[in-house]
């Protein structure tokens, strides 16, 4: 139970951490760099939780109870680093519609898979829709964007200016987008 508080309480610092603004996304000028910080923060996140998730199902198999998953899917000589990805791709498995080989061998494996996948279903989901508004987000501003640069060419050329004053300011425009 204890430490089943103390993964709780990593899960939240985690999240915290992760899924909040992070203080040196102030640095990144562009909204696009933006935008793939906030993508890869989230990536990261579910690295962690997937972490975290593969560390307990990793101790689940070890308990030798009902000969769980380790003893029918792995080999005595296998390195720790091949147990580690093994369990770090079941956990993936269980956040996405991927699968595997590995799957639950005994009762308490089975209501532990289950237990992701319900969380993992709400994971999932908020990570694809967050993808999903961030692109959003990126398309209305590249839409502004173009718009604004539209109504500037038409005051260049409404105005007659010059073809240098012209080309002076788009390019002073364009370089503050890519800042």
């Amino acid at each position: 139970l204890l430490r089943l508080l103390r993964l709780a309480r990593a899960l939240k610092l985690s999240s915290k951490v992760f899924l909040s603004d992070w203080k040196f996304s102030g640095l990144i000028r562009s909204d696009n760099g933006r935008a793939v910080l906030q993508i890869l923060g989230q990536l990261f996140a579910l690295c962690v939780v997937n972490h975290w998730v593969a560390c307990i199902w990793f101790g689940i198999g070890s308990l030798h109870m009902d000969r769980g998953w380790i003893d029918r899917f792995l080999q005595p000589d296998d390195t720790l680093l091949y147990r580690y990805a093994t369990s770090f791709h079941w956990g993936i498995t269980q956040f996405t519609p991927a699968s595997m080989e590995i799957h639950p061998t005994n009762s308490i494996e089975r209501a532990y898979t289950i237990t992701l996948i319900l969380m993992g279903l709400m994971m999932f989901s908020t990570l694809i829709s967050t993808i999903t508004n961030t692109m959003n987000h990126l398309r209305q501003l590249n839409l502004a964007r173009h718009g604004q640069e539209a109504l500037v060419l038409r005051y260049i050329s409404e105005a007659r200016l010059s073809l240098e004053l012209g080309n002076r300011i788009m390019k002073h425009l364009r370089k503050d987008e890519t800042t």
